[in-house]
């Protein structure tokens, strides 16, 4: 009988193993395949007592390394001490969680850290459940968005944007802080309705605002008007709305949301560029009248000077015929180049008012340079000779006959400048 009994004893015994040992394995199986770090740590000791195979592939160390050490010995110093206050609350019976980088494999992680009791059969806490998840990509998105978020604010500042939402079924109408600043309202002054703000607009500019804001409710297009406000101060402000308007599955307008932008400033320098641009079309135009009578009085002046200087070339080509006299022949050979030089000057005087004009026409010739820098020479002689100048003349002899093609206005009145500035 006895030895009936123990032998069905050891049967159940081993069959409690065996149903143990494939409750293990399923554990061992399932937690293997979970991308979280699961640890079972004893809550006296701390040291480790089971990792999964995340946990062990998160820390780059063999499973034996880990069962058995230290919790500080494996997280660290440094995050152990962060870690104290939280175990201490788990091992009071309380679960408690935290985030914070762990350096894993080389590079640092953010990772969330789960504590959670284990209790014995008298209520007391035997072990400690760490469940934790790797949420480094979850941070960055948090910081991508933060940064944007502050570099929006950013923008909307810097930019005089106001940003609005009309939920249009109980007409409420909520600002940001932009809005009350460009309208110069208070928060606790404003009735948050449309009506309060369709009394901010400039009168002349109500029925066309009215307009735009119902074709956006019809479903015709987004609100988008530019319109004047009058600022709480009294000044009146330019602003442009842009907006989206969200539809029911029926088609009706539930919601806009949109913004202000300031445009005063903008407005206002383009007004004053408009000023300026007429009153520069107005000094052009009294310009072209003033160049026009200078061009008019340069023809008649010539005209005026050119006859009696044609007459007095004509007779002095007369005397050098006539006369035999060496000495006197070379004054009159002077005086008829001289008045040949001044009826070119007077020529150039007219080509220079054409240019001016700008109906200046190129007067192309072949000339020799020799003969236009001797008539030039011969126009400033009696000038140099006065002021006590020796006026010399020094010519690469292979340039005498050298003949040019060019604007002989150009040409003649670029030497005469740089002989004048000569003497």
């Amino acid at each position: 009988m006895k030895s009936i009994f123990q032998t069905r004893f050891v049967s159940q015994y081993e069959k409690k193993v065996e149903e143990l040992n494939q409750v293990n394995e399923r554990f061992i199986t399932i937690t293997s395949k979970v991308p979280a770090f699961i640890a079972y740590v004893d809550a006296d000791t701390l040291k480790y007592e089971f990792v999964n195979d995340a946990f062990v592939k998160s820390f780059n160390l063999p499973r034996e390394k880990i069962v058995g050490s230290y919790v500080k010995d494996i997280i660290g110093e440094e995050n152990f001490n962060f870690a104290l206050k939280y175990i201490n609350e788990v091992k009071l019976g309380r679960s408690s969680s935290y985030e914070n980088t762990f350096l894993l494999n080389g590079e640092r992680r953010w990772i969330n850290v789960n504590y959670t009791p284990d209790f014995d059969s008298h209520g007391k806490v035997k072990s400690i459940i760490v469940l934790n998840y790797d949420i480094t990509e979850r941070r960055q998105i948090e910081e991508a968005l933060r940064l944007k978020d502050e570099r929006l604010q950013l923008a909307i500042r810097s930019g005089n944007i106001g940003i609005w939402d009309w939920e249009i079924d109980q007409n409420i109408l909520v600002w940001d802080q932009s809005m009350y600043a460009l309208y110069g309202l208070k928060k606790e002054n404003f009735s948050s309705a449309y009506e309060a703000w369709k009394a901010t607009v400039h009168p002349e500019d109500c029925e066309h605002v009215e307009n735009e804001v119902q074709a956006a409710l019809r479903g015709e297009k987004e609100y988008a008007a530019e319109f004047r406000i009058i600022h709480s101060s009294g000044d009146i402000r330019y602003l442009k709305a842009s907006s989206k308007t969200i539809f029911s599955p029926e088609g009706r307008a539930l919601r806009m949301i949109g913004t202000n932008i300031d445009l005063t400033e903008l407005k206002n320098a383009q007004e004053k560029l408009k000023t300026s641009n007429t009153h520069l079309q107005e000094l052009s135009a009294e310009a072209q009248v003033s160049n026009n009578a200078k061009s008019e009085f340069l023809a008649n002046m010539s005209h005026e000077i050119r006859t009696p200087l044609n007459s007095i070339l004509g007779f002095t080509d007369y005397l050098l015929e006539a006369t035999k006299e060496n000495e006197t022949k070379e004054y009159l050979n002077r005086i008829f180049k001289s008045g040949q030089t001044l009826l070119s000057l007077i020529n150039d005087v007219l080509e220079l008012s054409k240019m001016e004009s700008g109906v200046h026409n190129p007067d192309i010739r072949t000339f020799s340079l020799m003969t236009m820098v001797y008539d030039t020479l011969e126009m400033i002689r009696e000038r140099s000779l006065k002021k006590g100048l020796e006026l010399k003349l020094e010519i690469n002899p292979e340039m005498h006959n050298l003949l040019i093609v060019s604007d002989y206005f150009n040409s003649h009145t670029g030497v005469a400048g740089a002989a004048s500035n000569i003497s």
